[in-house]
């Protein structure tokens, strides 16, 4: 491939980026979960699913944070 092809931009990436940018929108401009058990959830996916990374984030116990997860 010459420096030609590789420097102009397709039609096609294009639409990409774009893409991609209107997901990047919609992802950082979500609302905020209502719910204890709805933030706690979103906080250990934050945390790839640790659940004392999330407790050390909000300085209380690992427990704690559990018993807002299995809130009903």
């Amino acid at each position: 491939m010459s420096d030609d092809e590789q420097q102009q931009p397709t039609p096609r990436r294009g639409k990409v980026l774009q893409a991609l940018a209107r997901a990047e929108r919609k992802l950082l401009t979500r609302p905020a979960p209502k719910s204890a058990k709805a933030c706690m959830k979103f906080l250990r996916a934050r945390e790839d699913g640790s659940t004392a990374a999330v407790a050390e984030r909000l300085g209380t116990s690992r427990r704690t944070v559990e018993r807002y997860l299995a809130e009903s």
